[in-house]
């Protein structure tokens, strides 16, 4: 942390080297002139490693020249750059493979301010996660003259005159199985492109030009709502690791399970601090199947060491209708005497024998040995989802409150909740864009308390609907779009 150099102020890679550089949180750190974690004809391997807020001269997060390193499953976030490239570049000939990362919000005056790869080269950028990036000039999110595959390429953002907003190809660069979306137009120049999903569509075999569909946007949750039109629409003879037809987007929506647990980081990345402090999270359960499921469901946390703490949250039995997704938003604290390095939280849903996993990385700062802490969970009560009270106390709801659909977009099912705090005559329905009367959910006495009420568009066309709920002189209203 906070080192100055005029080249890796950070890491340095050199010569022929190999080091597997894993687990660190790498963050203020300034180069004068390259990059603050630097590979020179090495093929290093940087994995799970939290990179942000590091500052350079030609790439802010990872530089390399004439290298072919591995980097993947890492957070390069907010690092920023003068003249050159943000995120991750890639100079004379380096062959390097880009995977399974979260790039998001890094900055440059020119070039691109996600990934830059220079020609020639045959780099792997798969399944990477780029979002928010930004650049004076040329490109917003990855520029390559390599294989471009099933990445997610959202709101980056060129502030100049720009070559393209998502991705601009290079050489003999070519994109597949990719989101391009809400980026500078236009979102995609040069390359041979299919089996993409590109806002104002693109020519070439099998790409889509219509909204993907994601869980949270609000929070950088940008995996696959399940009826999205990105779900088996990639080549037909590329398959997904559950089997079926390829998705579209870095995310791919697992059908091995039949349900989805997903954590949702409210913030990327999160670093607590020396002190210790807390991060809110949503966790889902997302029973896409025709059928009702019971689960058992609980959160553990993997150290430093790679030895698992907790459970930290549950475990608990989860009844879930078929066709809903339950969600509930939680704060788990941690410790002063938790050491600086990574972690993860970790999530898990059992249903007849079959697990569905997820997981997030999050930081922690420094180490005070000395001081006491306790890692508590609390937030939304979770009685809703039939859970024990070994899952925490809840935070208290509003007085009068109706909250957002889940899922929302949503095919066919999602589900209405809203709180009373008062008993009493109530009345909730649904209309269309029109103001028509589309259905009245509840028109009836109801207690004190947490409700939820499921809404099944099966019959319903496609486009935006409106619910409001009624309670004595209280109104509210939300939106939701029905999206086939």
């Amino acid at each position: 942390m906070s080192n100055r150099a005029v080249e890796g102020s950070a890491i340095y890679c050199l010569d022929g080297s190999r080091p597997f550089v894993y687990g660190n949180l790498i963050t203020g750190n300034e180069s004068d002139e390259g990059t603050s974690n630097f590979c020179q004809e090495s093929d290093a391997i940087i994995s799970n490693n939290i990179i942000y807020s590091n500052a350079g001269t030609y790439s802010g997060g990872i530089g390399c020249v004439a290298s072919s390193p591995t980097i993947s499953q890492n957070i390069i976030s907010g690092n920023s750059v003068l003249t050159a490239y943000g995120g991750i570049s890639a100079y004379s000939g380096s062959n390097l493979i880009i995977r399974s990362n979260h790039i998001i919000a890094n900055t440059t005056e020119n070039g691109a301010g996600g990934i830059y790869i220079s020609v020639p080269s045959s780099a792997v950028v798969f399944g990477n996660y780029i979002r928010a990036n930004t650049s004076q000039y040329h490109t917003g999110g990855i520029e390559s003259s390599g294989a471009i595959i099933r990445n997610t390429v959202y709101e980056n953002v060129v502030y100049g005159v720009p070559v393209a907003g998502g991705i601009k190809c290079t050489g003999n660069g070519f994109v597949a199985h990719c989101i391009i979306w809400n980026n500078t137009n236009p979102q995609i120049w040069g390359g041979n492109t299919n089996y993409s999903d590109i806002q104002g569509g693109y020519p070439g075999f099998g790409n889509l030009n219509q909204y993907p569909a994601f869980v949270d946007s609000a929070h950088d949750d940008y995996r696959l709502l399940w009826g999205s039109p990105c779900i088996d629409s990639g080549h037909p003879d590329s398959l997904d690791p559950d089997g079926t037809r390829a998705d579209i987007g870095a995310f791919y929506f697992d059908q091995s399970v039949s349900v989805r647990v997903l954590l949702t980081p409210h913030q990327i990345p999160y670093v607590i601090p020396a002190t210790g402090g807390s991060l809110n999270f949503t966790i889902r359960l997302d029973n896409w199947t025709s059928a009702p499921h019971i689960a058992t469901v609980w959160c553990d946390v993997t150290l430093p060491d790679s030895s698992i703490f907790g459970p930290v949250l549950g475990p608990a039995t989860v009844s879930i209708p078929a066709n809903t997704m339950l969600a509930r938003v939680r704060t788990q604290s941690f410790p002063a005497a938790a050491p600086l390095s990574v972690y993860h939280y970790n999530a898990y849903a059992v249903v007849e024998g079959d697990t569905g996993k997820d997981s997030f990385m999050f930081g922690k700062l420094g180490n005070q040995l000395l001081r006491a802490g306790s890692w508590t969970n609390i937030g939304e009560s979770l009685k809703a989802f039939e859970l024990g009270e070994s899952m925490a106390a809840p935070v208290q709801p509003a007085a009068f409150a109706l909250y957002p659909s889940t899922p929302n977009p949503f095919n066919p099912i999602t589900l209405i909740r809203f709180h009373l705090s008062e008993a009493g005559q109530i009345c909730l329905r649904v209309n269309d864009i029109t103001g028509g009367l589309v259905s009245t959910l509840i028109n009836g006495w109801r207690g004190v308390g947490s409700h939820e009420v499921t809404f099944d568009g099966s019959n319903l066309a496609s486009g935006i609907y409106f619910y409001t709920l009624k309670a004595g002189p209280k109104t509210a209203s939300g939106k939701m779009v029905l999206m086939r």
